[in-house]
């Protein structure tokens, strides 16, 4: 019954569903990518440069001649990717820190809250700009990189929760039958907790997917010939005027993909837990 009536509160609100469905068809677009994609997204043709859009090419071709609607569509997996992974690190980080820091309190508390504060006062790009010159470009060092950097945002919620929990009777229950401290934060405390976070996640991976591509399009993510939106943006931009589709659909794809993404986020927000609004 609980399962109907969240399933009725998601298709009534507007929001929630209307991002779902948009996510929906990204998640299909990059199950099918090698069946909606008309040609290789890597294999070009040097007399077919710069094609505009037409029947033989959807999207026209790029510097190398290579289908622009083809690239669009494999990049589509590549975001995917990147915001899933790196909702995940950034989740299993700053749950974990949040979760110690909550629990034990005193000088591990101060110390973990002291990191959060100091990365989370600083830019997160400048920062995952940072984290990729030492790990090396490429875009699952960039991933990799943008979660260290946002790791905080969960830590913080994470910590105030885990310390109004931490004193509830269920907890002293666990206290009282010998459980350890780690099943007590994990077993225990993490389970109520859990659906914060997944809308935490939600919320976050709009700016994650921007961040990422931000770093592509400056050439410390995807390195070519990947089909990485932000890569594509950024080859085209010297070309914008002679050639503004090779940017545009990349564009147009990228906007799509995070108006997906905020939408449900926020619906999502709304259904399980309104308070993180303030957040």
């Amino acid at each position: 019954m609980k399962k109907k009536s969240f399933f009725r509160r998601l298709v009534k609100n507007k929001s929630c569903f209307i991002g779902f469905i948009m996510i929906v068809l990204l998640i299909v677009v990059a199950l099918l990518d090698s069946v909606i994609a008309t040609y290789d997204y890597n294999k070009g043709n040097v007399t077919d440069r710069y094609k505009a859009p037409s029947a033989e090419h959807l999207f026209g071709t790029d510097e190398m001649g290579r289908d622009v609607f083809s690239r669009t569509v494999y990049g589509t997996k590549l975001a995917l990717r990147s915001a899933l992974l790196g909702a995940a690190i950034e989740m299993a980080i700053g749950v974990s820190l949040g979760l110690i820091a909550g629990f034990f309190g005193k000088w591990i508390d101060t110390t973990i809250t002291f990191v959060a504060d100091m990365i989370w006062s600083l830019p997160t790009i400048v920062i995952a700009m940072a984290f990729v010159m030492l790990l090396g470009k490429s875009l699952d060092n960039v991933i990799i990189a943008c979660a260290l950097a946002g790791w905080p945002r969960y830590t913080r919620i994470v910590r105030a929760k885990t310390m109004g929990l931490k004193d509830q009777p269920f907890v002293e229950t666990g206290i009282a039958f010998g459980e350890s401290k780690a099943a007590l934060m994990f077993k225990y405390i993490f389970p109520n907790i859990l659906p914060s976070m997944l809308v935490m996640a939600s919320i976050s991976m709009p700016g994650f997917i921007g961040s990422t591509t931000t770093l592509s399009f400056l050439g410390m993510g995807a390195q070519p010939p990947s089909p990485d939106w932000g890569l594509a943006i950024s080859r085209g931009a010297s070309v914008i005027y002679r050639a503004p589709w090779v940017t545009i659909f990349p564009c147009l794809a990228l906007i799509y993909t995070i108006i997906a993404f905020s939408l449900f986020g926020e619906g999502l927000r709304d259904l399980i837990d309104p308070r993180l609004q303030g957040n």
